[in-house]
C-alpha cells in the first residue's frame, strides 16, 4: 500500500491491519470491516463524500475508497472479482458523477477531499 498521509503510530497499525485484510479480501467478503479501518486511518473521508455527494452508492463509495488508497485498476478489478475494463468504465462514470474534469485523476480529486 503507498503512503497517502504523515500518520501517528497508532494510524501505522490500522494501515497494517487494512493492508493484511486487503491481501485476505474475498468479494464475498464483508466490506464493514474494510471500512472501520479505513474510517481509523483516513478519519473523516467517508463523511465529506456523503455531504459533497450525497447520492452516491455504497459500491461507488467503496470504489471512492480503494481509489483513495491509490490502487489501480488492475489492483482494484483482483480485489472486486471484477474485470480491468469494467473497472475503468465505474472510475469514468464516477468521474462524471462526481463532476471530476478530465484533467484530473481521481486520485488526487479525492485526495483534495480528505
Amino acid at each position: 500500500m503507498r503512503a497517502l498521509f504523515n500518520l501517528k503510530a497508532k494510524e501505522k497499525m490500522y494501515v497494517a491491519e487494512m493492508e493484511q485484510l486487503l491481501k485476505e479480501f474475498t468479494p464475498d467478503k464483508n466490506w464493514n470491516e474494510f471500512e472501520m479501518y479505513f474510517k481509523r486511518v483516513d478519519n473523516g473521508f467517508f463523511g465529506k463524500l456523503e455531504q459533497r455527494f450525497p447520492d452516491l452508492t455504497p459500491n461507488e463509495k467503496r470504489l471512492c475508497a480503494l481509489i483513495r488508497l491509490n490502487l489501480d485498476s488492475k489492483e482494484i478489478a483482483a480485489m472486486t472479482s471484477r474485470t480491468f475494463r469494467s473497472v475503468n468504465t465505474a472510475k469514468t462514470r464516477l468521474k462524471k458523477k462526481l463532476g471530476v474534469g478530465a484533467d484530473t485523476s481521481l486520485y488526487v480529486f479525492l485526495s483534495d477531499l480528505a
